[in-house]
């Protein structure tokens, strides 16, 4: 969603009032971001999404399977110029008709069945920096490549800040290609919020689009094609706070991160396989 205009970037003439951010001023773009991403302190928070999956060959989206998705967020230094988080994500392949986590899925594409394993992403720290940049530290099994961008918008009272991620993920495990995914996130919250320097950390939501080349489950090959993640959720302050039927997931399938979230901040990360 790029800002086509100063005054986009701006905003309207509101954003000038005493107490308004500025969103063309990169340290204050920068500061916000990070209010709406996670938080000015270093209290953890929450991100949930729901999200769809697809298929696009020839132009045509089709539906694959959905996700129930959570990552825990905690900023762990700062600098005059970056924030460093760390972050464990935990995606949960369900049927899009039931609602159900699923172990396996019939390929639209060739017939297979093919297994599905959710493991966690992470915990992996990553460095921001106040001029769009970012430095991804390295997950077991594989190398990452990436770049991001950000910039914002707003109404007056609503604020956008849009995010541009663009990955290159190597496996060190075995040769095959490199997954390349494009993250496209939306992120959405109130001036009013972000101006308020008694709060930390301001209430939020994401709109989310990611572009990927195939991944490892579905047995592509060399057939052309991508992937298509489309997705909505929200930021919270606890655990308890995330969806019960999310919440049921993660205690069925990782009981460990269930019984103490934070705690699996701090184990070692998991090996990184898509």
């Amino acid at each position: 969603m790029p800002v086509s205009s100063r005054r986009s970037a701006c905003g309207n003439s509101d954003a000038g009032q005493a107490g308004a951010i500025d969103l063309s001023d990169p340290e204050q773009l920068f500061r916000a971001y990070r209010k709406l991403r996670v938080s000015l302190n270093q209290d953890p928070v929450f991100w949930w999404m729901r999200a769809a999956k697809f298929g696009v060959v020839a132009g045509k989206a089709t539906p694959l399977y959905n996700m129930e998705i959570g990552v825990i967020f905690q900023v762990v230094a700062d600098t005059a110029s970056s924030f460093a988080m760390r972050s464990l994500e935990m995606v949960y392949t369900t049927d899009p008709r039931t609602g159900k986590r699923i172990d396996q899925l019939k390929s639209v594409y060739t017939g297979e069945m093919l297994p599905i394993k959710d493991v966690p992403v992470g915990p992996v720290t990553v460095e921001y920096f106040v001029d769009g940049g970012m430095k991804v530290a390295a997950l077991p099994g594989s190398d990452i490549d990436v770049d991001d961008t950000r910039s914002g918008f707003t109404d007056g009272e609503r604020v956008w800040i849009t995010e541009t991620t663009n990955a290159t993920v190597t496996s060190r495990q075995a040769e095959r290609p490199p997954l390349f995914v494009s993250d496209l996130p939306t992120y959405q919250g109130l001036m009013a919020d972000l101006s308020n320097q008694r709060l930390a950390s301001a209430p939020a939501t994401v709109a989310f689009l990611d572009v990927s080349s195939w991944t490892q489950r579905m047995r592509m090959g060399e057939r052309p094609g991508t992937m298509m993640t489309r997705g909505n959720g929200a930021k919270v302050a606890t655990f308890a706070d995330m969806p019960a039927s999310y919440q049921q997931l993660v205690k069925e399938v990782h009981p460990e991160i269930y019984k103490d979230p934070l705690a699996a901040l701090e184990r070692d990360a998991y090996v990184f396989d898509r």
